[in-house]
This record gives C-alpha cells, structure tokens and sequence, in this order.
C-alpha cells in the first residue's frame, strides 16, 4: 500500500512533505540577507577565509554559495579580484521591479482563475 494514512471512502490524502534544509541553502539565504541588509555593503570585496569563520564554514559550501548568489547577480566574480557585492544602478532597480510586476500580476491573474474556476 502506498498510502501512509488510509481513509475509507476517500482519495489519497494531501500530505506535506518535511522540508529539509541544505549547508548550500543555509549560506545562499544567509549572504542574500547580507547583502540586503548592508552587511555586505556593494563593491565590498567579500573575504572567504574571513567569512567562512566567522559564519563557521568551510571555503568550498562558501565558495559554491557565491558563484549561486552571481548567477542571481548579486555577486560578481572579477578574475584577479575574486567576488564583490554588485552595485546595483538605478537601471538594474527598474529591470528588476519590472520582472517583480510582471511575476506579481501573472499570479494574481492565476489566483483569481482559480479563485473563480468551477
């Protein structure tokens, strides 16, 4: 049997799964809100063994966490220079609240579709 709980006379029961929290994900949020919150102010240059100690982590989940967090683009990586907190321009703003828009008002559009399916 497949089912963890069984019910009589019903469809198999929603159950949500225990969500479970990665090294990787821990750092990416962790710097993220750095970032944010000015802790890691733009055009700073970020120390890895500085960092990695005082979070407690190695290099390597730090190192991975960075190159996620400049994929994202808030982070660049500089050959010779190694990463840097992005400055963002005002462009870079706008751009981004437009994808925040668009992405806002595609689920409003959804949850009302739904809201109102029969």
């Amino acid at each position: 049997m497949d089912n963890a709980i069984e019910q009589p006379g019903s469809e198999e029961p929603d159950i949500l799964k225990i969500s479970r929290h990665t090294l990787h994900g821990e750092l990416v949020e962790r710097l993220r809100d750095m970032i944010i919150e000015g802790q890691l102010p733009p055009g700073s240059r970020i120390n890895e063994g500085q960092l990695g100690g005082k979070l407690g982590v190695s290099r390597t989940p730090l190192r991975e966490a960075i190159k996620f967090l400049a994929s994202e683009g808030l982070i660049e990586l500089v050959p010779g220079r190694g990463a840097l907190v992005k400055v963002l321009t005002p462009r870079d703003v706008r751009e981004m609240l437009q994808v925040v828009t668009a992405l806002e008002t595609m689920a409003a559009r959804e949850a009302c579709r739904v809201a109102t399916a029969p």
